[in-house]
């Protein structure tokens, strides 16, 4: 059986980005029960400062994630953008002035 050599950052560098579609995955899967609980529409739902919240996180991780492990220096560049524009939205639900509940 061959040894599969893997370094600890190559671990935590992918951990990132998985952990980002993690937390997608998760908002999207808990607002359609909210959805489908509270009979809301999508549309509305999907404005809502609960769900916006940890989409833009999820999508900052995910592009920072990519960003440390993508090899094409070009393509970092536009992860590491990216990641600024997530991260601004991210800021920007957090100063709302409406509850996260």
């Amino acid at each position: 059986m061959g040894q599969i050599k893997m370094s600890l950052t190559s671990v935590l560098k992918n951990f990132i980005w998985l952990l980002g579609a993690a937390i997608i995955l998760s908002a999207l899967s808990w607002q359609e029960f909210i959805i489908q609980k509270e009979g809301k529409k999508r549309k509305d739902a999907w404005r809502s400062q609960q769900f916006k919240l940890p989409f833009y996180l999820g999508l900052f991780l995910i592009t920072i994630g990519v960003c440390l492990t993508i090899q094409s220096a070009f393509m970092a560049v536009l992860m590491l953008g990216s990641s600024f524009l997530f991260l601004f939205l991210l800021f920007r639900t957090l100063t709302k002035k409406s509850s996260l509940l």
